[in-house]
């Protein structure tokens, strides 16, 4: 049988998730998975007691994965979305236990925290941390979905062995489009807080239109900028105008530098999958993971640095434009409708 687990409350309410880690379960359920709920919680806030309850709140989640098998049988198939919402410490004797129990264990990566997290984004323990899961952990799956050809080669690096990679994430979502032309400039969606998009503060200085859609912006005063709030995931896509949209991170318009800008080296941000969604061709950076998905595609650009973006768009005829929208509108079809982890799950049944 195929299952994916969720983290849940122990009062059996599901945790609070992301768009992405929603629509991939949706896509899963719909794939025929059946949904096996694992009651665990984040752990106690209370900072006098905090250490020694937490550490029992993560033995008890162990515990809750563990009597999990019981409900399993030899040749069972499990996703996991990683990483999990909820530490469990010791979570490797729960994969231990699936293997010799001949269950199929499968971690559909979201985020590896070994490459997100560094000493220049987080404190030394939070690090410390990270990289020890994922070198305990991913290689002990029996399948790791990964994002992309050069995250699979880091994951090659800390022992994972059977990696399939899922190539985009998918944007589930109904509904009309707005309608983009060429001059409504360049959109930018998702964390805008200075500690990920530092960069924000020089755009005034590129002759080019930007809309931003996003939480943490501190407004600035530009003619060339503007601000239209933060909107739900499953509305954004349905009300985002613009002619292209972003994928940029980091403290520089030169490069994505920086931890947040070097991730973009290894990840399928999801932001990618949004613009797809709402129907806008994207302009990414040339040393980022995907822009082989762009290029293969031709759904928009790749670019070294944010000043080459005026003379790209004004180099662009209204007909190639129109047929750049053409492209991204199939791509669209397959984003919207889970097309990608279909596949990956494809190749999972083949391979597996």
């Amino acid at each position: 049988m195929n299952r994916v687990i969720v983290e849940g409350k122990p009062n059996g309410e599901f945790n609070a998730s992301s768009k992405a880690r929603i629509d991939c379960l949706t896509i899963l359920e719909n794939e025929g998975y059946q949904v096996l709920f694992v009651p665990s919680k984040y752990g106690v806030q209370t900072a006098k007691i905090r250490k020694p309850l937490q550490w029992l709140t993560y033995k008890k989640n162990l515990i809750s994965w563990m009597h999990s098998l019981d409900a399993m049988n030899p040749g069972d198939r499990i996703i996991i979305q990683y990483p999990l919402l909820n530490t469990t410490s010791g979570f490797s004797r729960f994969l231990v236990a699936a293997a010799k129990k001949g269950i199929q264990t499968v971690a559909l990566i979201h985020d590896v925290d070994s490459l997100r997290f560094t000493k220049d984004n987080s404190s030394s323990r939070v690090v410390e941390r990270v990289q020890f899961e994922d070198r305990e952990l991913l290689p002990k799956f029996s399948t790791v979905i990964s994002h992309n050809k050069k995250m699979s080669s880091y994951l090659k690096k800390i022992g994972c062995n059977n990696l399939i990679e899922i190539e985009a994430f998918d944007y589930l979502t109904e509904g009309a489009t707005p309608e983009h032309i060429l001059s409504n400039g360049v959109t930018i969606a998702g964390n805008l807080s200075p500690e990920k998009a530092a960069y924000l503060k020089m755009l005034a200085s590129i002759n080019c239109r930007w809309r931003l859609y996003g939480a943490g912006y501190r407004e600035m005063e530009a003619n060339n900028i503007v601000y239209s709030g933060k909107l739900p995931p499953d509305i954004l896509p349905l009300r985002m105008k613009g002619a292209f949209g972003l994928v940029w991170d980091g403290d520089s318009i030169d490069g994505c530098k920086g931890s947040f800008g070097n991730y973009l080296r290894y990840n399928n941000p999801h932001k990618l999958s949004l613009y797809i969604a709402s129907g806008l061709p994207v302009i990414v950076w040339d040393e980022s993971a995907e822009a082989d998905f762009v290029i293969k595609n031709r759904i928009g650009f790749t670019i070294n640095t944010l000043s080459e973006i005026p003379a790209i768009m004004d180099g662009l005829s209204e007909s190639e434009y129109s047929e750049m929208l053409d492209r991204v509108n199939k791509v669209r079809k397959k984003v919207t409708k889970g097309y990608f982890l279909r596949q990956a799950l494809g190749y999972l049944d083949i391979n597996g």
